[in-house]
């Protein structure tokens, strides 16, 4: 987000911040047995919404900050898995509530990592807390914690399923109705300017300024075709869902050969053609991934040489882009890459991180990159 996008997003829910406070109280209040008063727990609460505000509307992620607010809700003495289940619950629904539609789609990314990091807190300090109390519940607790974990990753791939559908949807609507609706008006255009050349039904005068208003019309329709053709690969590249990850790859290289011509890198390729199998989602964020580190190893990297595999394992995903490019100084943690500049590395780390990936980098100045990512099936 710019930073007025987020300043606006601040702004608005923190508008909000009593509202939100209030609903956590109630979804929480029955879930734990604490020894604070009513009053102490609501100012508390209150307080740990403006935390996660903050957090939701900063420019750079604080991991650290959204687990805070997790050990934060255990130190209150709501450590039953229902007090952190329902808090989830909650603030998904209200910090979404009342935002427009590109308010809540920039804001998606950044909820999601911030429950997944409130769990981790609560999680780590309610253990902390169950050992402290009696040594022999930490297995259960730690089994708990393992159910929680994975209920979460699927809440997340969840919420990445229906993004995805809906960037779907978007995609069908640019297609059916504007793209056709800009063509049609193209071809309307180009049956004036025929009429007029044919039957000169305008004195010369009107016909000539007529004529170049309609050419103008037209040149500026192909300019806005040729603008929603490039959204919608971006958004949804063709033959991803009919054809499957290894054949959109195959042709993401082609295009990139035939852009590049006698300047193209030489790329080696190996991908597994059970890609075709993958969910749509996942599927998505890894062609991605491929498009952007392909992008990068070219044009930025100016690489000879470079490898793309893709290897579908039985419990695991695999996708690597090595280069020999010019490489660049890794920053000390992958959180950092926005401030060295990193942008669309910084997009791919979170992108992976959102369907419950790992991914690593590896690069050093004139020594080339290599990226893994891999992310869990089923």
């Amino acid at each position: 987000m710019k930073p007025a996008e987020r300043s606006q997003l601040h702004q608005d829910l923190s508008a909000r911040r009593e509202e939100i406070a209030d609903d956590w109280y109630r979804a929480i209040a029955h879930t734990g047995f604490t020894s604070f008063g009513a009053p102490v727990v609501r100012l508390r609460l209150l307080d740990l919404t403006e935390r996660a505000i903050t957090f939701l509307c900063a420019e750079r992620v604080d991991r650290a900050e959204a687990r805070g607010v997790g050990k934060a809700l255990v130190d209150l003495q709501f450590s039953h898995p229902k007090s952190l289940s329902n808090s989830q619950e909650v603030l998904a629904c209200q910090f979404s509530a009342g935002l427009s539609a590109n308010q809540a789609a920039s804001l998606q990314p950044r909820l999601i990592i911030f429950l997944a990091e409130l769990a981790g807190g609560f999680a780590g300090k309610a253990h902390e807390a169950l050992l402290a109390q009696q040594e022999g519940v930490g297995r259960a607790f730690l089994d708990q914690h393992r159910h929680l974990t994975n209920e979460l990753a699927v809440v997340r791939r969840r919420m990445t399923e229906r993004q995805h559908n809906a960037q779907i949807h978007l995609v069908d609507l640019l297609h059916d109705d504007v793209l056709q609706q800009a063509l049609g008006v193209i071809l309307l255009a180009g049956n004036l300017r025929q009429g007029i050349d044919e039957r000169q039904l305008l004195d010369a005068g009107n016909t000539a300024e007529l004529t170049v208003t309609l050419d103008y019309l037209q040149e500026q329709l192909q300019v806005l075709v040729g603008q929603i053709r490039k959204l919608l690969y971006k958004m949804h590249p063709v033959g991803l869902v009919d054809l499957g990850l290894a054949a959109a790859l195959r042709g993401v290289v082609d295009r990139l050969k035939n852009e590049a011509q006698s300047d193209a890198p030489e790329i080696a390729l190996d991908l597994d053609e059970k890609t075709a199998k993958l969910p749509g989602a996942l599927a998505f964020t890894l062609f991605q991934t491929a498009q952007e580190m392909l992008n990068n190893a070219w044009q930025r990297a100016k690489a000879k040489q470079i490898a793309l595999s893709v290897e579908v394992r039985p419990n695991k995903v695999v996708l690597t882009v090595s280069d020999d490019g010019r490489g660049f100084h890794l920053p000390a943690q992958l959180s950092q890459l926005t401030r060295a500049g990193h942008y669309g590395l910084a997009d791919m780390v979170e992108r992976v991180d959102q369907i419950g990936g790992q991914i690593k980098l590896r690069s050093k100045p004139a020594e080339g990159t290599e990226v893994i990512v891999q992310v869990p099936l089923g």
